[in-house]
């Protein structure tokens, strides 16, 4: 894996630290790829790094492809099987002691939290052991999730507190620096750091999609795929798409809709799908492994989703050159602009997501002029080296 000078070198100067990286869920995704990212380049330029995570959601979850990737890598892994999404005051107790066990244990001089619920947890469990340096990254906003006026007002409370145990919060777009909260918190503690990547070779798209057609032959006889690569659950709001779908697939009888990944709400969407009658065109392909170097496959790259921070699935559409449609959420009118790099619609529109899909499916010498301009933008603003650079300079700033 090759990194430039300058990060190995600040690296190399963290030797004499010990950082550890809490997260919540380890099944793969924007936030697991960034722990990933940042735990990988430390450990080999040196520093003494650990990675405390849970399982891939539920209550008592296997640890997921994150546990897996780190340990291939040679990363130090903790499991932490009371670490789940959902709230669950036994859980959450439970997992704040682990929390406590293992950081007296590790004794590490930086915490790096990653996502709101385990960002809470470890950074109270860093304050009361006296841990100097806990950097919380908020990924995503849980308040802004469609719930009950009452649990975002409870949820806006803990990521306030949150941001107040911490010594620095890393926000991933201009948006979110506004709308994280920060009630009488200095500015100065919250830093925007969007998502960077790093290019990476991808399967030719014969190669991509043979491999696609191996697990579902019934791909095979469409020409043209719509693709998501996001999990299946509320937030990505994949029913919305499935619905938009449904007006598409009438006057485009060449084009499948494919979904990668798992999901709790797998289910219902496969259901959904069965309603509409689109179960032999739209292919539920489940997880598979580095799924983004089939993205060659994909004619149009969708985002769905009701609530984001920065999507890393974009940044990947972006090095694949594929034509994005995506909701206006989170930060991510700062990487696509309608109609110069990608289309951006209103969440939850089915009507204006189908429009945009029909739209690039008839012009397609658009599309893929839209494709370009994003690779292009991704390519030249949006650089793994710079995010990790900048991160790792918080690890040992004067300015905490």
């Amino acid at each position: 894996m090759f990194y430039s000078t300058v990060i190995l070198y600040m690296a190399h100067e963290m030797k004499t630290q010990k950082i550890l990286y809490i997260i919540t869920k380890s099944n793969w995704g924007g936030a697991q790829a960034y722990v990933y990212a940042l735990a990988t380049v430390a450990k080999e330029a040196g520093t003494d790094v650990v990675v405390a995570l849970g399982g891939t959601g539920g209550k008592d979850a296997a640890p997921g492809e994150l546990a897996k990737r780190l340990a291939d890598a040679g990363v130090r892994v903790v499991i932490i099987p009371s670490l789940m999404r959902d709230m669950s005051l036994m859980s959450d107790v439970r997992a704040y002691r682990e929390l406590l066990r293992i950081i007296k244990k590790e004794r590490p001089t930086v915490v790096h939290v990653n996502s709101s619920k385990a960002g809470g947890i470890s950074a109270l469990a860093g304050r009361v052991l006296g841990v100097k340096r806990i950097i919380f990254t908020a990924h995503g906003l849980p308040h802004e999730e469609p719930r009950p006026f009452f649990s975002r007002a409870l949820i806006w409370i803990a990521t306030y507190a949150t941001v107040l145990l911490s010594t620095k919060t890393i926000v991933l777009s201009q948006q979110q620096f506004l709308a994280t909260p920060a009630l009488f918190v200095r500015r100065k503690r919250l830093v925007c750091i969007p998502n960077g990547i790093e290019p990476y070779e991808l399967f030719p798209r014969a190669t991509a999609r043979g491999k696609c057609i191996e697990q579902k032959l019934g791909l095979a006889q469409y020409s043209r795929w719509v693709v998501s690569t996001a999990e299946l659950n509320r937030n990505k709001n994949i029913n919305v798409l499935i619905d938009a779908f449904v007006r598409v697939a009438h006057d485009t009888p060449d084009v499948a809709l494919v979904l990668f990944n798992e999901g709790d709400q797998h289910g219902a969407l496969a259901k959904q799908a069965r309603r509409a009658k689109l179960e032999d065109r739209i292919f539920f392909m489940g997880f598979v492994e580095q799924v983004h170097k089939l993205l060659y496959s994909a004619d149009i790259f969708v985002l769905s989703s009701e609530k984001e921070g920065f999507p890393f699935a974009l940044l990947e559409a972006g090095i694949a050159k594929c034509p994005v449609v995506a909701t206006d959420v989170g930060g991510v009118s700062e990487l696509i602009n309608t109609n110069e790099n990608g289309i951006l619609v209103t969440p939850g529109n089915t009507v204006a997501l189908s429009n945009a899909l029909t739209d690039l499916l008839t012009h397609t010498q658009r599309a893929r002029e839209l494709g370009t301009a994003l690779s292009k933008r991704v390519r030249e603003k949006f650089s793994q080296q710079e995010m990790i650079a900048r991160t790792f300079a918080l690890y040992s700033s004067a300015d905490i």
